[in-house]
This record gives C-alpha cells, sequence and structure tokens, in this order.
C-alpha cells in the first residue's frame, strides 16, 4: 500500500472510531471529550474538505471547541460527525497532529485548499467542500439490509475490534483474516462498544 493510501485510512479508523490521541512516547490513549464531541451547533467550523477512505467518499473538517480544534470526518455512509481527533493549532493555516511522530501538519491554503503533509514535504492536497458532509451522502433506507453472515450473532465491540484489528494489519502490510473482513453492521454504527472494540483492536494490530 503506498503513502497516499496511508494517510487517508489512518484518520479515518482514528476518527470513526472515536479518534483516540496517542500521548508522545507511549501507547496510551485519551479519548476526546469522553470520546464524543459537543453537538455540531456549539462547534466552530473551521473549514471542510474532500478525502477518500475506506468506505469511499468522506470530509475531513477541522471543528474548534472552545480553545481546542479537531479533526472529524464523514463518510457517504453516513458515519462520522461525531468524535475528532485533537490537533494542536499553530496558526490560522497550520495544525500539527498530535498522534504522529512523522511531523504530519496541514497547512490551509491561500485557496481555500488543505495541504496534508509530514517531515519530508508535501502528501497530497484536498479541495474544499462546501457542506460538512460528502454531496453523495447515501440515505439510509427505511428497509433492514440483510446483515453480512461474518458479524451475525457477535457483539459491537467484537465487529469493533475485528474492524480495527484487520484495516490497520491491511495498512501495515500484514497477513489478514478474510472471515474478519466486512462493513460495519447498521445495528453497530454509532455505537460507543464498536468504537471501543475499534480502538482495542486498532492497537492490537499495531
Amino acid at each position: 500500500m503506498n503513502k497516499n493510501t496511508w494517510y487517508r485510512i489512518i484518520p479515518l479508523l482514528m476518527s470513526l472510531m472515536v479518534n483516540s490521541i496517542c500521548s508522545a512516547g507511549t501507547k496510551s490513549f485519551q479519548s476526546p471529550i469522553d470520546g464524543n464531541l459537543p453537538p455540531v451547533e456549539q462547534r466552530q467550523i473551521i473549514g471542510t474538505w474532500l478525502t477518500s477512505s475506506l468506505s469511499g467518499g468522506c470530509t475531513r473538517s477541522f471543528e474548534s471547541v472552545g480553545r481546542k480544534v479537531y479533526v472529524v470526518l464523514r463518510c457517504v455512509d453516513g458515519s462520522g460527525g461525531k468524535s475528532g481527533n485533537e490537533l494542536t493549532k499553530v496558526s490560522n493555516e497550520k495544525f500539527i497532529s498530535r498522534s504522529s511522530s512523522h511531523g504530519d501538519h496541514y497547512v490551509i491554503l491561500a485557496n481555500g485548499n488543505l495541504s496534508i503533509r509530514d517531515r519530508d514535504g508535501e502528501i497530497e492536497v484536498e479541495s474544499k467542500h462546501v457542506g460538512l458532509w460528502p454531496s453523495s451522502i447515501v440515505k439510509v433506507s427505511s428497509s433492514t439490509k440483510a446483515e453480512d453472515s461474518k458479524t451475525v450473532g457477535l457483539k459491537c465491540y467484537d465487529v469493533g475490534f475485528r474492524y480495527g484489528h484487520t484495516a490497520t494489519s491491511s495498512i501495515k502490510g500484514k497477513k489478514t483474516n478474510p472471515a474478519w473482513d466486512f462493513a460495519t453492521p447498521e445495528r453497530c454504527r454509532n455505537d460507543p462498544d464498536t468504537d471501543k472494540g475499534i480502538q482495542a483492536g486498532t492497537r492490537s494490530a499495531w
């Protein structure tokens, strides 16, 4: 998996899955505001950009809550938007990831686009987006979609653990278990137990 793909997937995993913040030099995690941000009406939106992910099109937003700034992901399947990964604000244009030891940071360009960089230089540029969600967001059908046989009977924590472990293992080039490769079922989306399981699964595969 190339470098650009890695940078698209890692933020998604961390943001949709409670987005734990890794303390420098340790493997301890701390969830922002008990794992969830306040309602959108109580946040100040700094900017939103189009990105991509495992599940398709997503947006990345910088949102401030008091003196803190978080990067928040929202995707076409309706996931995301409730939690975020804390950033360090250097200026109105520059923000540094607090969960990376590679010098990862963001720069809002003069034209409004977002430059994603590390200590080696620019990785990619994301286009400015109007609105918080992708324009092609999929509306949830009123009819219940049949659940994947791979997740039937699993608790949401176990669903999250397997998803986080599989996605992280894939990123790191490790062999994955085909039985753990699935989409999160509707019943487990936005479930705190799913978020906790994803955190544990991500850490176990790191």
